[in-house]
């Protein structure tokens, strides 16, 4: 029994770590404009950024998105911020300093 338990917290923890690793964002700035990080950052194209991206008014209420460059400054000046994954879907997040 208490092997099993402890495989089972293990596999938690694993999973909450690759969750926690393997997010995208998308970001709500003014005049309704949606940006994501692009591709050529190096991240990762998963399951759900795909999803996202190919269904945005579902996902995130718009019609257009722009993959760019996300700076510190685009951050701060978000309306909204949203991460998503295969595990949690789509879900607010904020910028803690």
């Amino acid at each position: 029994m208490n092997m099993n338990m402890n495989m089972n917290m293990n596999m938690n923890m694993n999973m909450n770590m690759n969750m926690n690793m393997n997010m995208n964002m998308h970001m709500h700035m003014h005049k309704n404009t949606r940006l994501t990080p692009s591709l050529d950052l190096d991240i990762f194209n998963g399951i759900m950024r795909q999803a996202v991206l190919q269904q945005l008014q579902t996902y995130l209420g718009a019609d257009t998105i722009i993959e760019t460059h996300i700076t510190r400054d685009m951050l701060e000046r978000a309306e909204k911020i949203r991460l998503s994954n295969a595990l949690r879907g789509v879900f607010e997040a904020d910028l803690v300093y």
